[in-house]
């Protein structure tokens, strides 16, 4: 999850870039871990998924948050979305 976060934080907003860099950092990510161990992985698939989307909802929040602090926007439910 920290390369995703390292890869991602470069962007300052959300936009089609910021999301198709986090979907293949993501895969990459995924595909890393499960080549290491798949049994591992298979076995750890739901608490992964669970980091993941934690993270992301707290990255989008914050990227979120900024650039759309001066409008009527719900951050929080696009994080999450």
């Amino acid at each position: 999850m920290r390369e995703v976060i390292k890869e991602v934080s470069t962007h300052e907003i959300i936009n089609e870039e910021t999301l198709e860099t986090i979907f293949f950092s993501i895969i990459r990510s995924q595909t890393s871990i499960s080549n290491q161990c798949q049994r591992s992985y298979e076995a750890f698939t739901p608490q992964i998924e669970t980091i993941f989307k934690e993270e992301l909802q707290v990255f989008f929040a914050e990227i979120g948050g900024k650039q759309w602090s001066n409008q009527d926007i719900d951050v929080d439910a696009i994080a999450v979305m």
